[in-house]
């Protein structure tokens, strides 16, 4: 369902597919990354210093279908380096 899952496929230097959001903040930034779990990419979220309210960085994809009464199970890998909070 999810298109281009281990963010293989490049549309320039973004993985096809997947959108992103980082809330305003000098030295934010959504990137590839190399350090992988598996295949050569993965996606990053760095945030330098805390925000003052909640962020709502992210990486995205629709998925489109009938969806409903069902349960959609997404699994994946989260490598944290520094990270002061959650």
């Amino acid at each position: 369902l999810v298109a281009n899952p281990g963010f293989e496929d490049l549309a320039g230097d973004k993985p096809a597919r997947w959108d992103h959001f980082v809330q305003p903040m000098p030295g934010a930034d959504a990137a590839l990354s190399d350090k992988a779990y598996g295949g050569a990419y993965a996606v990053k979220l760095h945030i330098p210093t805390p925000y003052e309210k909640e962020p709502v960085n992210n990486w995205s994809q629709n998925i489109m279908g009938d969806f409903g009464g069902k349960t959609l199970r997404v699994s994946g890998f989260i490598r944290v380096e520094e990270a002061k909070e959650a």
